[in-house]
């Protein structure tokens, strides 16, 4: 998330906190450092933490029992790669709004022959790209938490190489591991 001032700062670390906490408000700031934070920090916290519970109850009250730790995960997940912090609430709200798609891992057949289409073309970002959009676009926000994964290690790879951490072999060595990995995630979707 970008650089917000102190009220903002402060919404952002209770809503955090207080999505993956069953502790009420004052429960919880019984034992903060206010010494620590500004009063506009604590004010935004408090509202943060407030708005997340709402939204904890709103999974809860959705979810089956065994989706609910990975449902709140997928949240902080969203949180984490939106950029704009009211962005993430309005796109929240819409990911809300379809909670019962965030655990679908399924694809249609007709992507999939895409991705493996790209795969046979040597183009491992851009399958991997068209399977995390397809999630995306599908609002399988958890199975999109856990794809997540593969584009972050190529990601990793692609920057130790540019830094020179690793050889050109290693290089090639771990992207085909990658792959397949990836191949194998494609297998378990059909």
């Amino acid at each position: 998330m970008g650089e917000y001032a102190p009220l903002i700062q402060g919404e952002i670390e209770g809503f955090k906190i207080g999505l993956t906490s069953d502790l009420i408000l004052w429960e919880h700031i019984r034992s903060f450092d206010y010494s620590k934070h500004t009063g506009e920090w604590l004010v935004g916290y408090g509202v943060g933490f407030e708005k997340s519970q709402n939204i904890r109850q709103q999974i809860k009250n959705i979810s089956k029992e065994e989706t609910f730790e990975n449902n709140i995960k997928a949240s902080l997940f969203l949180q984490n790669r939106i950029y704009n912090y009211g962005d993430f609430h309005k796109e929240l709200k819409i990911y809300l709004q379809n909670i019962s798609k965030w655990n679908e891992i399924r694809i249609q057949k007709e992507v999939i022959e895409n991705t493996k289409k790209l795969l046979s073309q040597e183009k491992l970002q851009r399958s991997l790209n068209h399977i995390y959009n397809y999630y995306k676009e599908n609002y399988a926000l958890v199975t999109q938490m856990h794809f997540y994964v593969l584009l972050k290690k190529l990601s990793d790879l692609r920057h130790s190489k540019q830094q020179k951490k690793i050889t050109s072999e290693e290089y090639l060595s771990i992207k085909l591991k990658i792959q397949n990995e990836f191949e194998d995630w494609l297998v378990n979707t059909m």
